[in-house]
Parts: C-alpha cells; sequence; structure tokens
C-alpha cells in the first residue's frame, strides 16, 4: 500500500512539473511572438518615416523627389 501511494504521489509532481513547462514554454512563446510582432510594426513606422522625411528635403532643397511609393 505504502509503495503504490509513493508511486503515485511521485507521478503527480512529475505530471505537475510537465504542466507547469508547458505553460511557461507557451507563454515564453507568445511574448516573443508579440515582442517580434511590436518590432515590426516600429520597423514599418520607422520606414514611413524616414519615406516622408526624404520627400520633405527634396521639396525643401528643389531635389528631384524619390517617391517610394510607386517604385
Amino acid at each position: 500500500m505504502s509503495k503504490d501511494v509513493s508511486k503515485n504521489s511521485g507521478s503527480l509532481v512529475v505530471d505537475q512539473v510537465f504542466m507547469l513547462n508547458k505553460q511557461f514554454v507557451i507563454k515564453k512563446t507568445i511574448v516573443a511572438r508579440s515582442v517580434s510582432l511590436g518590432v515590426f510594426f516600429l520597423f514599418v513606422i520607422f520606414a514611413i518615416n524616414l519615406q516622408s522625411s526624404v520627400l520633405a528635403l527634396s521639396k525643401r532643397l528643389n531635389l528631384p523627389a524619390i517617391d517610394f511609393r510607386y517604385t
């Protein structure tokens, strides 16, 4: 009887550790995906700002405009 109880409690602990590990891995992947998505959107915003500043600078200096919208 005591052997069965120790076996069951050990497997319960192992199951709980596996569940915690699984939850941690899931949380880690969610954080990694959201961070990469945020970096992507920051890059897009940076590219749009760069494009508008290049257009404004070319108009100010009377240079032929390089319009990236049509390339």
